[in-house]
């Protein structure tokens, strides 16, 4: 005789604030898979295991969804620039040390939290009317965090931009796999190109 066991698997409620993380953090993940402008509501409902009408609950549009998408991702960079400028001495170090402890922060974060990098990148591109001019304003600040960060050693908001699009580069390569002294030549040749 055999006996069927059910077991009763509860579903772990999450708190609203938990449920909302998630659904931020599971956001992340399907924008940097899909693009910013290719996933919406059921993407991230499917990703996070709950129904649509959940997602909906907590971000009503579409508009309002990738708005506090882009903030996360706007919040996270921020807090990485702000640890970045606490955690090691710029002000005494040399240009080229600077730009190696900013490509090896950025080498880190990009292992640790690769899904903000894609969005970001995703981001990046994107052309929608709105979501470009957040882009470009938050792409402003950054370029003047990395003025202050390097100092002299660049000259005007031009090589700031270099830097950042080199940022961008880096992130591709480590996500397309180059290998280590690929990425160390990169950063050496970028580093030439920075004032004594």
């Amino acid at each position: 005789m055999s006996s069927n066991i059910h077991i009763n698997k509860k579903r772990r409620r999450l708190s609203p604030e938990a449920r909302r993380k998630q659904l931020l953090h599971v956001g992340l993940k399907v924008f940097a898979n899909l693009g910013i402008e290719g996933a919406g509501h059921a993407n991230i409902a499917k990703e996070a295991g709950v129904s649509t009408a959940t997602v909906f609950n907590y971000f009503p549009t579409r508009p309002i969804l990738t708005q506090e998408l882009i903030w996360e991702i706007k919040a996270i960079l921020n807090a990485e620039f702000k640890a970045m400028s606490q955690d090691w001495d710029f002000e005494n170090a040399s240009p080229q040390s600077r730009l190696y402890h900013m490509a090896q922060t950025y080498n880190k974060l990009i292992d640790e939290q690769p899904d903000v990098f894609k969005a970001f990148l995703m981001w990046s591109v994107s052309f929608n009317k709105e979501l470009r001019s957040e882009f470009i304003e938050f792409q402003d600040d950054i370029l003047k965090r990395l003025e202050k960060l390097m100092g002299s050693s660049i000259r005007n908001k031009g090589h700031a931009r270099v830097l950042f699009g080199a940022a961008n580069t880096l992130a591709m390569m480590r996500f397309d796999n180059y290998p280590v002294e690929d990425l160390t030549d990169y950063v050496v040749a970028l580093s030439k190109g920075l004032k004594p």
